[in-house]
Order: structure tokens, then C-alpha cells, then sequence
């Protein structure tokens, strides 16, 4: 774990307080340590948001660069490939 070295001083009010302790016991940390799990977990989504959003960029750049898609043949395609698959792992559950 990484040494902790910065401070910071977070105010509550008295039935939020009570509710971050009870989570915490519930989880079996410290307030400390739930507080900073809650902040990596905010700041992994963002992280995550923002990945996803730079990708909706890219399409939304240039929207006719990917062909449209017909599901009926992506449907059939899938389902073709399904069948190989199973008949590979018949194939090996029989041999």
C-alpha cells in the first residue's frame, strides 16, 4: 500500500457522520480508509467516463466511417457461429 502522506480534514454533518461510521464497521475499516475507497471509487469512474466519452468522440468525428450495421445478418452470422462451437464441444466431450 502506498505510504500515506497528505492530510485532509472532511466535515460531516452528525447523521452523514453516523452513516459513513456505520458503512465503515459494516465493512470493517476505518472511517479513514472507507473515505479514501469512496474517492478511488469516484475517481476510477471518471476515469472510466471519460475513456468512453473520448470514444464517442472519435465515432461522432467522423460518423460515416463505420458502415451500418443490418442485425438480422450480424444475428445469423452469430448464430452460425454458435452451431461450430457447439459441435466442436461435442466433439471433445466425446472424445
Amino acid at each position: 500500500m502506498a505510504t500515506l502522506e497528505k492530510r485532509v480534514q472532511v466535515l460531516f454533518d452528525p447523521e452523514q457522520y453516523a452513516l459513513v461510521e456505520a458503512a465503515a464497521k459494516a465493512d470493517g475499516v476505518s472511517v479513514g480508509a472507507f473515505v479514501r475507497e469512496a474517492v478511488e471509487m469516484v475517481l476510477s469512474e471518471k476515469g472510466a467516463r471519460a475513456s468512453w466519452q473520448a470514444l464517442w468522440d472519435r465515432v461522432d468525428a467522423d460518423p460515416n466511417r463505420y458502415e451500418p450495421v443490418d442485425w438480422e445478418d450480424m444475428k445469423a452470422d452469430w448464430e452460425r457461429e454458435m452451431v461450430t462451437v457447439e459441435r466442436t464441444r461435442g466433439a471433445e466431450a466425446a472424445a
